[in-house]
């Protein structure tokens, strides 16, 4: 290794990464401590951008973290190399240091973003996925800027170059930042991963997705409110039933959440999912992770076909504790000023309603209802919708957790009334709010 160039020792270890072989690690710490050599040296025997990019990609696909001191002083180099680097290359070091939990310097971060967005369509399609998906994990604020919508745009233009893997990290970033990329793209998306997933069946050959991206894809779908073809929900369920005592719970979680809400859950993935749940080892089922299945047996229970999904009694025990904590935590939180202001509006009309209470079954937080005619009043935040407004309508799109609370309250025999804040916000006067209240409660003039 001392007599290898960085070179060398860079497309040797690329091409373990790329075959899934992890070296031992006596060899990447040799690899990381001729890198760190390499990098006091110029000419072939220093360690060029090209190379540096490749190695830190190359430890961080093995999981191994080189020395800090190593780390710190790569960081130095990249942010003097990042005019001349290819996309390709500053993404590879990027998702390298989200993996290594190693963020660069804000200002490092900020010169990426600008860049990229001006220069997005260089970037090769799995490059881009990796560099938002890298910048995301930084905390960076991706959600108000441009970079989301260009890269929107360029995946719409070329969604046929990108890998399901890709697809999925770009579908994690859109939903994590609650920003909607636009039905277009979320529909080809859909349809590039079928057809993957499609052909490597074909072929005999290892799916394109590994079940933690299956998950990832159900989930960022759901998070969106965007329900994918049912062709491709039965794909993905294939390929995660076998392997979901593999998966992390809030995972397993999560895609259960996600075909409730395309109302697509079938009882074969509920049982093998509240089989894995119900086994997990360790500290068992998150909190987080048990509140959302417990909103997905609140719509399975009203199922016709609710007895051929089996539930592990402790486990749903468990999750309706956590639930009811969860609402009763809900409904002791102040309201926002358009529930305020909705208040006061009722309370002018002598509409009798109620504040901050639990539904009588202890099951639902109602921030503002009607209870006697058993009407939830849903006075929707910005919150409660995806950051950007969408074509054709131009109006905010609601989030997987809206719809969601939305239909819960239906399927136990609310019926729940939406006020989207922007709308109430648009209301001219005292007048139009009060005509706005009677029309959607039914009041009459």
């Amino acid at each position: 290794m001392a007599d290898a160039t960085p070179e060398h020792i860079s497309a040797t270890l690329s091409g373990f990464a790329k075959v899934g072989y992890i070296p031992a690690t006596p060899l990447l710490a040799a690899a990381a401590e001729a890198a760190s050599a390499a990098l006091t040296r110029t000419g072939p025997q220093g360690l060029g951008a090209r190379d540096m990019a490749e190695l830190m990609w190359c430890f961080a696909k093995s999981e191994y973290r080189p020395p800090e001191a190593l780390l710190q002083r790569v960081l130095q180099r990249f942010a003097q190399s990042l005019g001349v680097m290819p996309g390709q290359r500053i993404s590879q070091v990027l998702w390298a240091f989200a993996q290594f939990g190693c963020a660069p310097p804000a200002s490092v971060l900020t010169s990426i973003m600008q860049s990229a967005t001006a220069a997005l369509a260089t970037y090769p399609p799995d490059s881009m996925a990796q560099l938002l998906s890298a910048l995301r994990s930084f905390g960076c604020a991706l959600a108000g800027g441009p970079l989301l919508r260009a890269a929107a745009e360029r995946a719409l233009a070329g969604v046929g170059g990108f890998s399901s893997r890709a697809l999925a990290d770009l579908l994690e970033v859109f939903a994590a930042c609650r920003y909607h990329p636009g039905i277009d793209l979320l529909h080809a998306a859909a349809q590039q991963i079928s057809a993957q997933i499609s052909s490597a069946d074909a072929a005999g050959a290892q799916p394109p997705l590994p079940a933690r991206a299956a998950a990832t894809v159900v989930r960022s779908y759901a998070g969106l409110a965007f329900a994918p073809p049912a062709a491709l929900l039965a794909q993905l369920q294939a390929l995660l039933l076998p392997q979901l005592g593999d998966l992390d719970p809030a995972d397993v979680a999560s895609v259960l959440w996600g075909y409730q809400l395309f109302r697509s859950l079938p009882p074969a993935l509920w049982n093998a999912a509240c089989e894995a749940l119900a086994a997990a080892p360790g500290n068992g089922v998150p909190a987080a992770a048990l509140v959302m299945l417990f909103q997905v047996h609140l719509m399975v229970c009203k199922e016709p076909t609710c007895a051929a999904y089996e539930t592990p009694p402790a486990l749903i025990v468990a999750a309706r504790g956590h639930w009811c904590s969860h609402q009763g935590s809900t409904a002791m939180l102040p309201p926002g000023e358009a529930q305020r202001d909705v208040q006061r509006c009722l309370a002018g009309l002598g509409v009798p309603h109620a504040a901050g209470v639990m539904a009588d079954d202890g099951l639902f937080a109602l921030r503002l209802a009607l209870p006697e005619r058993r009407i939830a009043l849903e006075v929707l935040g910005p919150e409660a919708f995806c950051v950007n407004t969408v074509a054709p309508q131009q109006q905010p799109q609601p989030l997987g957790e809206t719809v969601m609370r939305i239909q819960m309250l239906a399927a136990h025999g609310w019926n729940p009334v939406t006020i989207p804040h922007y709308e109430w916000s648009a209301l001219p006067n005292e007048l139009a709010r009060q005509q706005h209240l009677r029309a959607v409660l039914g009041l009459g003039a």
